[in-house]
Parts: structure tokens; sequence; C-alpha cells
């Protein structure tokens, strides 16, 4: 559930991160600071969808939540 999380994350904190940037920047320093977003804000290639049908068959096996322990 948190490499899902993580995943999701990123890529907001990327959408949000070239917003503000590009509300103050421009140019070069602009450039500059969107490469080093992008160095930030890497995270591993996941399959999603197959995590997520993961943790769904666990809920429907378990017929409840069953992640608290």
């Amino acid at each position: 559930m948190v490499k899902v999380f993580f995943h999701d994350a990123m890529d907001r904190i990327n959408i949000a991160g070239k917003q503000g940037i590009s509300a103050f920047a421009e140019g070069d320093e602009a450039r500059i600071m969107l490469m080093g977003l992008k160095r930030w804000t890497k995270y591993e290639f996941l399959n999603t969808k197959a995590l997520r049908r993961g943790i769904a068959d666990k809920l429907i096996a378990e017929n409840g939540y069953c992640f608290w322990d």
C-alpha cells in the first residue's frame, strides 16, 4: 500500500512543482529548476494496477480492512 501511495504522491509533487516553478521562474533558471525537480521526484517504475489488485484481493479475502496489524 505504501508503494502505491508513494508512486501517486510523487506524481502529485511533480505536477505541483512544475506549476510552482512556472509561476516564478523563466528561461534558464526555470530549466535548471525543472531538471532538479525531475531528479528529486524520480521513483521506481511500478505496476500499480497489479499492486492495487493485490490489495483488493486481500481485502476481499479477509472480508474487511485487514491492514491494521
